[in-house]
């Protein structure tokens, strides 16, 4: 087995961990998460490099990319510029994707090239107060049809990047008794601005930008030419974004990882105790050398999930299983860092912090770790849990 990147793949990291370092000052990302401010002048001078085309073909404006390509650009992302990272999961790897999966050609030629581009960032609205990764049961949103087009009414919660976004992908039920459990939902493309949604913010612990929102829906009307893919199929089409998904979450939490573990090594190299840097002590070798050692493995695990949803195996159980490996790592990693920085990781003006806060989340989402161990568990032979 070859675990090498390509001579491209390695310029393509190295761009992306040049821009972060050029363009995104730590004293701004710093900024960004305290001030709630996401940086969109930062997001279109990415877009310049053709960054956010990665998986869509030249003719929408893109460059063919794998997933393993996109999980290299968000690695160096989180570990750099996380707003970036997070609107460019939501944008690329679910309404991108989706669009690139089930629209139509003329979704695909309007739409595609525009989020190449950056200039349409995207956002998903799909959970709901009820509901989670039981995503069959939770959703309640209605859609009607309404003379020549439909009549949206719910309320959906933690839609990252609806501020930010130019058009959001909403899920709601059309059909309250299909002949198949998994029928009756559709997937819409919906303008925020449109007459009756609302979009409401809300407080974060960590992943704070872009902003998690409420977004309400009162009888929201769109035009047949808003529909995703086909009525009634919504639920597959989800189904098709999440290997893709969960292998850019993997990605996204080895780059919180890495960089709480290379910021711990420095803070040990300098740091001076009792005569000595304390990077001299085991009991702080000890919690570095276990901090590369499970993010290397974890890396490994994402890569090897990347490579088999490119050649198109299935990989459903190596997806989840590499982002619950690397969330689990990414939050011993900053806490490992924290405990080695003592008082100094725990303020607020260092970074460690913000990767502890940051990688917290991806531990229960977008599916929770002990769901994914029920996964592993039913691959055993066991009987399913749920």
């Amino acid at each position: 087995m070859d675990f090498s990147l390509t001579d491209e793949q390695l310029d393509l990291q190295r761009m992306v961990r040049d821009f972060c370092l050029r363009e995104c000052p730590r004293a701004d990302v710093q900024r960004w998460d305290e001030e709630l401010v996401f940086p969109r002048d930062i997001w279109d001078r990415l877009g310049e490099l053709g960054i956010y085309g990665l998986p869509f073909p030249e003719q929408y404006g893109g460059s063919g990319g794998s997933i393993l390509d996109e999980a290299l650009v968000v690695e160096e992302l989180a570990r750099g510029a996380n707003p970036i990272a997070n609107l460019f999961i939501a944008t690329v790897s679910f309404g991108g994707y989706s669009i690139l999966m089930s629209g139509t050609e003329e979704q695909k030629a309007r739409l595609l090239p525009r989020i190449a581009t950056g200039e349409l960032p995207m956002a998903r609205a799909l959970t709901e107060p009820g509901g989670g990764t039981d995503v069959l049961g939770g959703v309640k949103t209605r859609a009607t049809r309404n003379g020549d087009g439909w009549s949206i009414t719910g309320q959906k919660i933690f839609c990252s990047g609806a501020l930010e976004a130019g058009l959001i992908v909403v899920v709601a039920v059309t059909d309250q008794n299909p002949a198949k459990r998994t029928g009756g939902m559709t997937m819409f493309l919906v303008e925020p601005g449109t007459s009756g949604m609302e979009i409401r913010p809300q407080a974060k612990v960590g992943n704070r930008v872009p902003h998690s929102c409420f977004v309400f829906l009162d009888e929201v009307k769109v035009s047949e030419a808003a529909v995703l893919g086909e009525v009634g199929r919504g639920f597959h089409q989800i189904m098709q974004t999440l290997n893709n998904e969960r292998i850019l979450i993997a990605a996204q939490s080895l780059g919180f990882g890495r960089g709480a573990l290379e910021d711990a090594v420095q803070y040990a190299k300098e740091r001076i105790a009792f005569g000595s840097p304390i990077g001299k002590f085991q009991a702080v070798q000890h919690k570095l050398a276990e901090s590369a050692m499970e993010l290397e493995l974890a890396r490994t695990m994402a890569h090897k999930a990347a490579w088999l949803q490119s050649q198109g195996f299935p990989a459903a159980l190596e997806c989840s299983v590499a982002k619950w490996a690397a969330s689990e790592a990414a939050v011993r990693a900053a806490e490992h860092g924290m405990q080695i920085m003592g008082g100094h990781g725990y303020m607020m003006d260092h970074a460690t912090q913000r990767y502890w806060r940051d990688s917290r989340l991806y531990t229960f989402s977008p599916i929770t770790n002990d769901m994914v161990k029920n996964m592993v568990g039913e691959s055993l032979g066991l009987p399913r849990s749920y």
